[in-house]
C-alpha cells in the first residue's frame, strides 16, 4: 500500500523565478504531507535561500544537458516509488498529493498517473481553453480502469499530440527505473517520454480532476517552446514514428492548431 512516505514531489528550479515560492508553498501545503526534494543546475541564493526557509533538500545537477536530463537529475535523486516533476511555476491544489496516492493505491502494475489542469494567466484560473477541451477528450477513456493496461489506446491518443501535461504526471520509479526522461530532444523530451513509456507494460491512469494549474506568461517554457519552432518539429518527429510521414504531417497541422490558444497574445 502507498503512503504518503511513498512520494516525493521533485522541484526543478531555474535561475531566478519569481513564482518559484508559490510553487513550493503549494507543495507544503498538501492535504497529505509527502515528501519534498528540489532540484537545480543553476544554484543562486534566491534558490538556497528558499530551500532554507522552507527545510527543503535539494541537489545540483552540475553537468546540464538540457530539460530531460535536469528532470532526470531531480527524479534519480528521489528515494520514493512515485515521483512527481513540478515545474517551478506551475500551482498544485491542496489535494494532488491524497488523489495520486488514492488511486496508486487502486493500481495493479502502475506505470504513470497524471491529472487533468488548468491555466494561470494574470492569476487567473483558466479551465476551458481550446486545447484543454481537446485534451479532456483525448484522454477520456483512461479514465476507466479497464483502459489502465490499453497499450494500443494510449499510443493512439499520443499519436495525435501530446496530451498529457507534465506538473501533471506521477511516475512509478519502482516500475520504470532510473533516468525515466528522453534526454536525445531540446523541447519535446516530455512527449517521447510518454510515447515510450506508452509502449511498456504496465498502467497508464488519467484523473480527471483538474488538480494543478499551469502558469501561461511570456517567459514561461510552454510559451517559449511553442514560439521556438524546433518544437513543432520534434513534434513532427515524433509523430512520424507513429504514423507514415503523410499522415503525420496532416495530424501535426491539426496539432499546431490547437496549441495556438496557448500563445500570449
Amino acid at each position: 500500500m502507498y503512503t504518503a512516505n511513498n512520494h516525493t514531489f521533485a522541484i526543478i528550479a531555474y535561475k531566478e523565478n519569481k513564482y518559484l515560492e508559490k510553487t513550493i508553498l503549494s507543495v507544503l501545503q498538501q492535504t497529505i504531507k509527502t515528501n519534498i526534494l528540489l532540484s537545480t543546475s543553476t544554484p543562486n541564493n534566491h534558490i538556497l535561500s528558499l530551500c532554507e526557509k522552507y527545510g527543503i533538500d535539494y541537489v545540483v545537477n552540475e553537468n546540464s544537458k538540457g530539460a530531460g536530463n535536469d528532470w532526470n537529475n531531480g527524479y534519480n535523486a528521489c528515494k520514493t516509488d512515485l515521483v512527481t516533476i513540478v515545474h517551478q511555476d506551475d500551482i498544485y491544489n491542496c489535494d494532488y498529493a491524497e488523489k495520486i496516492l488514492t488511486y496508486a493505491n487502486r493500481s495493479e502494475d502502475l506505470l504513470l498517473m497524471f491529472t487533468d489542469y488548468y491555466e494561470i494567466r494574470e492569476e487567473n484560473a483558466i479551465l476551458n481553453q481550446k486545447i484543454l477541451k481537446i485534451k479532456r477528450i483525448m484522454n477520456y477513456l483512461l479514465k476507466f480502469r479497464c483502459m489502465w493496461k490499453n497499450r494500443f489506446y494510449r499510443k493512439f491518443i499520443l499519436s495525435l499530440g501530446d496530451s498529457i501535461s507534465c506538473p501533471t504526471v506521477t511516475l512509478n520509479k519502482n516500475k520504470i527505473g532510473l533516468n525515466a526522461f528522453d534526454e536525445t530532444l531540446k523541447n519535446s523530451c516530455d512527449y517521447l517520454t510518454w510515447v515510450l513509456l506508452a509502449k511498456k507494460t504496465g498502467e497508464f491512469i488519467y484523473i480527471p480532476n483538474a488538480l494543478v494549474g499551469h502558469r501561461i506568461y511570456p517567459e514561461s517554457a510552454t510559451s517559449s517552446n511553442i514560439a521556438d519552432s524546433s518544437r513543432s518539429r520534434e513534434d513532427l518527429d515524433i509523430m512520424m514514428m507513429l504514423w507514415p510521414k503523410w499522415i503525420a504531417k496532416i495530424v501535426h497541422n491539426q496539432y499546431i492548431k490547437a496549441e495556438e490558444s496557448n500563445k500570449i497574445k
